[in-house]
């Protein structure tokens, strides 16, 4: 519906958004992989289980969030250089209902986001979607009332910012744990 909307609307920030809307799914996807996997028991190969599937899992999300905010910061750069016209409206009617599936998806991850670093991962791509959609309804909003359409990527590098920022802890702890640092 993003991508769709999107394009519609020729909303780089959108786009942008549903980009990492379609990362967020493959990595509560590979965080469902993982959390099964990590639920093996040892055996002969793997003598202490698989218990850092998870951590390899939420290291491999974070990794490319960094790819698609890097790609998020050259197209935004292009539309800087050359901005489009953007349908405010569209942007602001998905961007809400953005909103309330991450929220939605957010609650449901609450509580386990505590206790597991693959599941907080997931939890954070959430909370990096969520507050992606409140600009993205703000910047329509400023859109609408002032006509100016560079807003529009520069709504795109602050979501690959954003996206950057939330991978990095992630990154951080995950490469820690995998390679047994303190």
């Amino acid at each position: 519906v993003e991508i769709a909307a999107g394009l519609q609307a020729r909303s780089l920030a959108l786009l942008s958004d549903a980009g990492h809307n379609f990362t967020d799914a493959l990595a509560l996807l590979l965080a469902s992989f993982a959390f099964y996997v990590e639920s093996k028991p040892p055996d002969s190969t793997k003598t202490y289980g698989y218990q850092r599937a998870g951590v390899l899992a939420a290291f491999v999300n974070a990794l490319a969030l960094v790819l698609l905010a890097g790609y998020i910061f050259y197209e935004s750069y292009l539309r800087l250089r050359a901005p489009q016209e953007v349908a405010e409206k569209i942007m602001i009617a998905v961007a809400a209902l953005g909103l309330a599936v991450n929220l939605g998806i957010m609650f449901g991850l609450r509580s386990a986001s505590r206790r597991d670093l693959n599941v907080r991962s997931a939890f954070i791509h959430m909370l990096g979607d969520a507050i992606s959609s409140v600009g993205i309804i703000i910047g329509g909003l400023v859109i609408g009332w002032t006509g100016y359409h560079w807003i529009d990527p520069l709504l795109s590098m602050l979501i690959g910012l954003l996206i950057l920022w939330t991978a990095w802890d992630i990154i951080k702890e995950s490469l820690n744990i995998l390679l047994e640092g303190l």
